[in-house]
């Protein structure tokens, strides 16, 4: 089986790529600003594509290469730059990536939920300016998390999308 990777990786993932690649498995890949012409060369090509869409498909042209894929493979939790209309109507696998950052974006979510707790934004130009106070009596609640839980709370989704 022939798999286009799409854009290609940095020479160091290519080599990880390669080393982790399965028997039988074929993976060919094309340049980010290889342009159009040699994108729809390349999909008539493989049996499956690996990679991102960027930016979204624009034409009917990519989309009609795509016709004989096994699998489309998103390396990105969403598809929302794929016309999905016209990729049922070819009746291509979809895979995407969901939940590959799910880690990062929790990680995140707690940052900015302590970031908007503390008021960091208005602390933040005086701190770096060394002309930081603190706030006169009255003037602002300082908030701290001592006695307080803060937290995410999530499900694993088992949502199919068909």
């Amino acid at each position: 089986m022939r798999v286009l990777l799409y854009p290609r990786l940095t020479d160091d993932m290519m080599a990880l790529a390669y080393k982790l690649l399965p028997p039988g498995i074929e993976l060919v890949p094309l340049e980010q600003n290889a342009g159009e012409d040699a994108l729809v060369q390349a999909l008539h090509s493989v049996d499956a594509y690996m990679g991102f869409i960027r930016p979204p498909i624009p034409s009917e042209r990519l989309y009609d290469a795509m016709a004989h894929l096994k699998l489309l493979q998103l390396v990105t939790a969403g598809y929302d730059r794929l016309d999905i209309d016209v990729i049922r109507r070819l009746r291509v696998p979809v895979a995407s990536n969901g939940g590959a950052n799910a880690v990062a974006v929790a990680e995140h979510t707690l940052l900015l939920i302590l970031a908007v707790y503390r008021d960091l934004a208005a602390s933040c130009a005086p701190t770096r300016a060394g002309t930081w106070r603190p706030p006169a009596v009255g003037q602002q609640q300082l908030h701290e998390l001592s006695g307080k839980t803060v937290g995410l709370v999530t499900r694993k989704s088992t949502k199919a999308y068909k």
